[in-house]
């Protein structure tokens, strides 16, 4: 093995460059909440005059990354699109959940919709997977934790779309890791789920969850995603058989265990009727060939939760607390 070549005065500039370039992003978002913390404290700032200089201060931030894109390192464009965008989605998280100015449902959409457009212009303007990676990494902090403090989960359901819209930008970005940020966000929103406001809930969250899975495995299989590394395990069939399994332990009624059944077995057959490849012509597992394997993991765990109440898919009411 050769040994390791030695770091460039270039490639130490780079570095220096990104690094000064993430911290001034920190030190802008700190500098702004340091402002708005005095002016509140000064009485100068109420409720609604915070939201308004967050959204300005966030379209500021934005409009300097599209006026120095060409002209500053790609470092610094992207921490001034991470840091607006952290703002934007921070103050409608803020706005729905703090000070419940808006419904829980109206904020998820919002909030995707801003990461969309974001999103979108950093792959117009060819900005680094990089640049996509800090972006979807914002996105899906903010979509779990919309989830885990939002009690009355059924008013937000629509927060399943940011983990989806993640995914889309990975792809074109032609990225695995951005699409992988935005499938584990989509387990980790289910996950986060607490103690839903009315019973139905549980049948919204089973439904939402084995509708990302078909989406998963469908945009796994027709782009091909999985991991670039030939020895990395864990492909993109991971995530629509846990997405599956934890749809399963939640069922709550007779028709939404059904659906689990029927998805299940839909995907292994989706998954088998995909081209698998062959030894001669793949150098590692194909998407089709990778879906099927967690599938057929994932059933009898599905068949066990399923069948684990003697009275099979009946409603089970929430424990006392």
């Amino acid at each position: 093995m050769g040994s390791p070549q030695a770091r460039t005065p270039r490639d130490r500039e780079s570095t220096l460059i990104k690094a000064v370039a993430i911290g001034g992003g920190v030190i802008t978002l700190a500098g702004v909440a340091f402002l708005v913390a005095v002016a509140i404290q000064a009485g100068l700032l109420g409720p609604a005059g915070r939201v308004i200089l967050a959204y300005i201060v966030s379209a500021a931030l934005l409009a300097a990354a599209h006026h120095f894109r060409a002209k500053a390192p790609a470092a610094s464009v992207t921490a001034l699109l991470a840091t607006g965008l952290y703002t934007a989605l921070a103050t409608t998280w803020l706005m729905a959940l703090e000070l419940e100015w808006i419904p829980a449902w109206i904020a998820p959409p919002i909030m995707a919709v801003i990461y969309l457009a974001v999103g979108a212009y950093a792959v117009r303007v060819n900005q680094r997977a990089a640049t996509g990676t800090w972006l979807a990494g914002g996105a899906a902090v903010g979509a779990v934790t919309f989830s885990a403090f939002n009690i009355y989960y059924a008013g937000s359901t629509l927060v399943f779309l940011i983990p989806l819209i993640i995914v889309g930008m990975g792809i074109a970005h032609k990225n695995y890791g951005i699409s992988a940020i935005g499938a584990l966000s989509s387990i980790l929103v289910y996950m986060s789920v607490g103690r839903p406001d009315v019973w139905i809930s549980l049948d919204v969250v089973t439904v939402e969850a084995l509708v990302t899975a078909v989406i998963l495995a469908v945009l796994g299989l027709k782009f091909r995603i999985s991991s670039p590394y030939s020895d990395f395990k864990i492909h993109w069939g991971v995530y629509p058989a846990i997405l599956v399994v934890g749809a399963a332990i939640v069922a709550n009624s007779m028709w939404t265990v059904w659906l689990v059944a029927v998805v299940t077995a839909g995907l292994l057959v989706l998954a088998l009727r995909a081209p698998f490849g062959s030894a001669a012509t793949e150098t590692k597992m194909t998407p089709a060939a990778d879906l099927c394997a967690w599938m057929l993991r994932a059933l009898p765990i599905v068949l066990v939760a399923t069948t684990r109440s003697p009275t099979w898919g009946s409603h089970r009411p929430y424990p006392a607390v």
